[in-house]
């Protein structure tokens, strides 16, 4: 066969299981779902030289599965495959700014409205459970249509490489894989500093400060008894900056971020933090505190037309940072 003839198209299909079930069923976009399924209907996983016994259990227990439906060239489907991946991965990125939570790790693809053994199986990084000390947070699930948007929102940012907003998600991911806190609230700051692009302490503080609202409060409510921890964005900004120069720069850490310090409400409450008590090391809390804050900022952001739009240029995301410029950008989407 000529080199250059058309090769026939087929309809091909990816499940991903979900280990996080909060999220609700329904279309992302055309082709692409949240959906509960019982993947032992869909397809054969018994045998299958790729899986343990252990990962075929953990598929046939999943019951919530992003679907996806796509076109490949029959007979060399492994570019379609990849693009697949991205597809996914892109998507699951977005989730975990809404959710940061332990998922599976294996995505697998089959011909549509086939039945059989899955002809590939790809393995994507595994997250580790999100090491939050401080249990003062449910984050809850957005609907489908505001993920749907926020999605939309990545993928243009990843089709002109907007390294601005991209490396803050990769960043989070990076952190949510590493079993070391002070490593993990480095990567997470990091992430900040991409968003942020500060020269020094003063500009990281009033940046995040504009982005977030200093009188934003960094956690949640409690998800049992709700209780609101009283800390601000601004009572912590300069704290964590100054942390994460400590840990960039190899330095000791300092006595003031290893002392105990008690988590209170807004009504003057300790709060139990999980550890028997309600006093946690200060660099506890300053952990919890990156992941947090940069959640916020990339949430903000993927949800916010307007500020998707500043983030697109450098001079205009700087001017709104700074408050030298308080126009709005046209909305992109």
């Amino acid at each position: 066969m000529h080199p250059d003839s058309n090769w026939p198209q087929q309809k091909l299909q990816c499940f991903f299981p979900l280990k996080d079930t909060g999220w609700s069923e329904g279309e992302i976009e055309e082709g692409l779902s949240i959906r509960r399924l019982k993947i032992a209907d869909r397809m054969d996983l018994t045998n299958h030289y790729y899986l343990s016994p252990a990962h075929c259990r953990e598929l046939l227990n999943s019951e919530l599965w992003i679907h996806y439906t796509f076109l490949g060239e029959a007979g060399r489907q492994f570019k379609a495959y990849e693009e697949a991946e991205q597809q996914i991965r892109d998507l699951i990125s977005v989730m975990l700014v809404f959710r940061p939570r332990l998922h599976l790790d294996l995505m697998l693809f089959l011909p549509s409205g086939q039945t059989g053994s899955p002809e590939l199986i790809s393995s994507l990084p595994k997250f580790v459970q999100v090491p939050i000390r401080v249990n003062v947070n449910d984050f809850g699930s957005p609907d489908l249509g505001e993920l749907s948007a926020a999605f939309t929102r990545f993928r243009k940012c990843s089709e002109v490489a907007l390294t601005r907003l991209i490396n803050p998600v990769r960043l989070l991911e990076h952190g949510l894989q590493a079993r070391e806190p002070h490593l993990a609230t480095l990567l997470w700051t990091m992430g900040l500093d991409s968003l942020l692009m500060p020269k020094n302490s003063k500009l990281f503080v009033s940046r995040l400060c504009r982005l977030l609202g200093p009188e934003s409060y960094v956690f949640g409510r409690g998800k049992f008894l709700g209780e609101q921890p009283s800390i601000k964005v601004g009572d912590i900004a300069e704290d964590l900056y100054k942390f994460r120069s400590k840990i960039a720069h190899g330095n000791d850490i300092p006595i003031r971020f290893r002392e105990k310090f008690a988590l209170r409400s807004t009504t003057g409450e300790e709060i139990y933090c999980g550890e028997g008590h309600s006093h946690l090391p200060y660099r506890a809390i300053l952990h919890s505190a990156a992941l947090f804050l940069l959640l916020a900022a990339i949430r903000g952001i993927l949800t916010d037309a307007n500020l998707h739009g500043l983030v697109q240029h450098e001079d205009s995301w700087l001017g709104y940072l700074d408050g030298r410029d308080s126009r709005k950008a046209k909305a992109t989407g």
